[in-house]
């Protein structure tokens, strides 16, 4: 079991060259062969909890050797209030375009609290990135969600972790945003949350909505999940439905500050400036929020830096637009605050034509296909979403090879008989080492030169690929 004990104010693991993530349940990305990406830990934040003193959390994860660093479980201690940042890491090393993890879970805990969260991720490799949020049905693989599902539309609450005293009553704002012309029928569930369902409408004109809802909580504490579906009218496809949810925590303090951005992941058909948002609540004392937006190249923003002052319990939200350049490409964003000497972070994944992307990476060149996208081309965007997933299940389906069963399989061949070849070469390997042992054996003692004991060191092996390889002095 490795250990790693933080008692700074603040830590920050850097991995200098390596893309992040933020972690999220139910996320499923992918990864370009011969390279590595990692998914962000905040703890406290992840677990939901902010401890009054110095606690011990677990990390563990189920993934596969080969795809993870995270083999053993780590423990992590910090004081009040600090927040640290732990990368796991997964490697594209010696992998092939199509190979795919299974589903895996990264596991927080506190014992000692009897507290603890599981986050289901999964990645595939693939020549472009991309990230999907969406929980697996029955039978779906990573694979299926990787190459078929398309963000036509995103929805989230403004805060997806809410804290609540017993009883209380509490407004919650979900954001719904969409530049195709959808209807988004709409369904919530838990906390006697109200409405129960409602609509909206959205366009490239009009591409964010705002919906309230009211909920309250029992009279008791604990943790509670509510959820709300986006399902696209019209549409019967898994790809056309999408789910938000809200961890509503009862009876526990709230962390120092928390920070959340929308949208999470959205795809738009062309380059346009994209609508987005940082939400910052401080729950500490009052001070200053320093602001702070990461974008690769290709995206642009009127988006700028600054200094806020907030008092306790004050929320501050910042609009803002984000313009891609490329015509088929996918970004990562982060959004951070600083306030304290303590960091939040947050990421947003926006793609440009990923219909069009994922549907050439399964193509296999026949007419239904070349008449898709002349279509799509001059088609509003999100038109005939049944079409499409129909075509891509015949894609999917044709890059498996059927099995008849009425073919009478043909006859296996017989084997191969090799003892003639075993035989003679072991009689070699033998007769070598009886050689070596009675040359050995003739030498001086005196020619033997013994090894002191304090020149033995043990070595310790990594990945190459771990980000403790990319600061020299670490892997010593």
């Amino acid at each position: 079991m490795k250990q790693l004990w933080v008692v700074f104010l603040f830590v920050i693991l850097l991995v200098p060259g390596v893309q992040g993530l933020s972690l999220t349940d139910n996320m499923y990305f992918t990864l370009e062969p011969n390279t590595t990406r990692c998914v962000d830990i905040m703890i406290p934040d992840d677990l939901g909890y902010a401890s009054n003193y110095k606690v011990d959390y677990e990390i563990d994860s189920t993934a596969q050797r080969g795809w993870s660093d995270l083999t053993d479980k780590n423990i992590i201690s910090t004081d009040e209030n600090n927040t640290v940042r732990f990368p796991v890491c997964f490697y594209g090393l010696n992998k092939k375009e199509g190979d795919c993890s299974e589903p895996f879970k990264i596991i927080i805990s506190a014992p000692e609290l009897e507290k603890s969260r599981e986050f289901n991720l999964g990645l595939c490799i693939a020549g472009n990135f991309d990230v999907d949020i969406e929980e697996l049905d029955d039978g779906e693989t990573v694979e299926d969600v990787v190459n078929t599902n398309v963000d036509f539309f995103d929805l989230g609450f403004e805060d997806d972790m809410i804290y609540m005293s017993a009883g209380e009553e509490r407004t919650v704002k979900l954001l719904v945003e969409s530049y195709a012309d959808l209807r988004i029928d709409i369904e919530s569930n838990g906390l006697n949350i109200n409405p129960a369902s409602t609509s909206v409408l959205t366009s490239e004109t009009d591409p964010l909505k705002e919906l309230s809802f009211t909920l309250r909580a029992p009279d008791y504490n604990g943790e509670f999940e509510i959820t709300v579906d986006g399902h696209i009218y019209g549409c019967e496809e898994a790809l056309c439905s999408k789910t938000a949810r809200l961890i509503a925590i009862v009876g526990e303090d709230p962390p120092q500050f928390t920070l959340s951005i929308f949208p999470k992941t959205l795809n738009i058909k062309d380059p346009r400036a994209v609508l987005y948002s940082i939400v910052i609540e401080n729950n500490g004392d009052a001070g200053e929020f320093q602001t702070g937006l990461s974008l690769p190249s290709g995206l642009t923003s009127n988006f700028e830096p600054q200094s806020i002052t907030m008092d306790s319990g004050s929320k501050e939200t910042i609009n803002f637009v984000i313009s891609p350049q490329a015509g088929e490409s996918s970004y990562e964003i982060k959004a951070t605050v600083v306030s304290n000497g303590v960091l939040k972070e947050d990421f947003s994944h926006l793609s440009v034509n990923e219909m069009q992307t994922d549907l050439l990476r399964a193509s296999d060149g026949s007419e239904d296909v070349e008449n898709w996208l002349q279509e799509y081309e001059n088609s509003s965007y999100g038109a005939d979403l049944d079409t499409y997933r129909r075509l891509q299940d015949r894609l999917q389906g044709s890059n498996t090879t059927p099995v008849d069963n009425n073919t009478i399989p043909p006859e296996e061949p017989e084997p191969v008989d090799y003892t003639w070849i075993v035989i003679p070469a072991v009689a070699v390997v033998v007769i070598v080492i009886l050689l070596i042992l009675f040359m050995s054996r003739k030498k001086k003692p005196d020619e033997f030169i013994p090894l002191e004991a304090d020149r033995i060191r043990p070595v310790r092996t990594l990945h190459p690929l771990h980000p403790c390889c990319l600061r020299l002095s670490a892997c010593f």
